[in-house]
């Protein structure tokens, strides 16, 4: 018997719609400039703070990709990690307003839904899971909506 295989139906009842602890991260400068030398975006607007200001912006600006650092918690009611393998099932991104050096990003997530499936290798569960990314002044600037394959 697998570890996840003992999950009880109310164990995931339970975690459904559950927010985590927030998680604030302080976006930097060089965090900005470090993850597009990293991922090879050379764009002058996440380097020159001079080119962000003449296009309204009060900094250089991360690209979208850079909120895949800024990770959520993990609290105690979170049985997703059960199971011996783990899938990414994809990613759905929203964005509505641009990250800046200096901002305060507060990430929240939860548990939106698990579904149960049987497939050539037994039982999977799939979990579809939302992060939330707000800024220092309260305005949303991303979700993220993150699917997970466990079997």
């Amino acid at each position: 018997m697998s570890e996840f295989d003992s999950i009880s139906d109310s164990v995931i009842k339970r975690s459904i719609g559950v927010e985590s602890a927030p998680i604030t991260y302080v976006v930097g400068t060089s965090d900005i400039i470090d993850f597009t030398d990293a991922v090879g975006d050379f764009n002058e607007i996440y380097r020159e703070r001079n080119l962000a200001k003449r296009r309204g912006l009060n900094n250089i600006v991360a690209p979208p990709t850079f909120l895949r650092t800024l990770k959520g918690s993990r609290s105690e009611n979170n049985p997703e990690h059960l199971g011996a393998h783990l899938l990414d099932g994809g990613s759905e991104w929203n964005y509505f307003e641009p990250i800046l050096a200096g901002d305060n990003i507060t990430v929240v997530d939860k548990l939106l839904d698990v579904l149960e499936k049987t497939g050539k290798l037994g039982k999977m569960l799939i979990w579809t899971r939302e992060f939330k990314y707000t800024n220092q002044h309260s305005k949303v600037v991303a979700i993220h909506k993150w699917t997970r394959i466990t079997y």
